[in-house]
């Protein structure tokens, strides 16, 4: 085996045992349940329709359209920038939305009643992929199976759109769409408690994706799902 490969599947093995998810050989979905992603699922394998008080809207394509102003390279757009919040939740009325925060926002809004405070704007489901990942998703519902800890089967899209065990959904997590290939810059800073921000990490990485190489194929895949430098 690769030794990327092995490493890869040697991490995610160790990942699956500490969880308790089955190491058995475990297959793709039938034709009839791939054909959701047709239908009633997106292309990926999300809920399609929203929710009942309309606050998630459904998915109907993401947000595909370019903005003008973005250059290759720079930080891009919001293409929402001109929208104004629904409503905000400060120290007032944090009451009212107790069930929509998680305790440390609640403590943060009680620490600070004058300063912090929580902005709700409307929904958007921007997520979107190039069409060819849609085409290998939907091939990659019926093909591709996990042998133990080992993914095969799958190439250029989710492995499991409609997927059946905690370790499929563990795959489809490490090889969502990212795209194929891109540059990071990582600026770490650690805050103090009087507030200082002290930088503890900086640096640049360059990542490209093999499996989602766009004229690649499952039956040319190699195995080496990321390459990385740093």
């Amino acid at each position: 085996m690769n030794p990327t490969r092995l490493a890869t599947a040697t991490r995610w093995a160790a990942c699956f045992v500490a969880l308790g998810l089955p190491l058995a050989a475990l297959a793709g979905v039938s034709a009839e349940e791939a054909a959701r992603l047709k239908t009633e699922l997106t292309p990926l394998g999300a809920e399609k329709a929203g929710n009942k008080d309309g606050s998630i809207p459904a998915w109907t394509g993401g947000y595909t359209t370019p903005i003008a102003t973005d250059k290759p390279g720079g930080r891009r757009s919001d293409p929402f920038k001109d929208e104004k919040p629904l409503y905000s939740i400060t120290a007032k009325n944090a009451d009212q939305y107790a069930d929509k925060l998680t305790d440390g926002t609640r403590a943060l809004l009680k620490k600070y009643p004058d300063s912090y405070r929580v902005d709700v704007y409307k929904t958007h489901r921007t997520a979107a992929a190039p069409q060819w990942v849609y085409d290998n998703t939907f091939k990659n519902a019926t093909r591709a199976k996990l042998d133990g800890e080992v993914l095969s089967g799958a190439y250029g899209g989710i492995p499991f759109p409609v997927p059946k065990t905690g370790a499929e959904v563990m795959w489809n997590h490490v090889l969502r769409w990212r795209g194929t290939a891109w540059q990071f810059h990582i600026d770490s800073f650690q805050l103090t408690a009087d507030g200082k921000a002290v930088l503890t990490t900086d640096g640049v990485g360059d990542q490209l994706m093999p499996y989602y190489l766009p004229n690649g194929s499952v039956e040319k895949f190699g195995g080496e799902f990321w390459m990385v430098r740093l």
